[in-house]
């Protein structure tokens, strides 16, 4: 293993999980948590309103790729310059 694959394995573990993930596992009190640590180390007061995610989220799905003239572009370039 190259020293660079073992920093970066390394650092995994002082990487907290996305808040918006937690929040959709229902893990509000360590969404909280990490939060918490982010407004200390910003110096700034943490809110105290409820965590919540919005109700209603729509997936995109391969349709959305050519849902208009200009995606369509964006998405033939992207796959031939690949």
């Amino acid at each position: 293993m190259s020293k660079l694959l073992l920093l970066l394995l390394s650092f995994y573990s002082f990487t907290p999980e996305s808040v918006r993930w937690l929040l959709k596992k229902g893990l509000v009190s360590e969404a909280k948590e990490i939060l918490s640590n982010v407004a200390r180390i910003n110096d700034k007061e943490m809110p105290k309103e409820e965590l919540d995610l919005p109700k209603e989220e729509r997936l995109g799905d391969f349709r959305d790729l050519f849902s208009s003239l200009k995606m369509v572009h964006k998405t033939l370039g992207s796959w031939f310059m690949w």
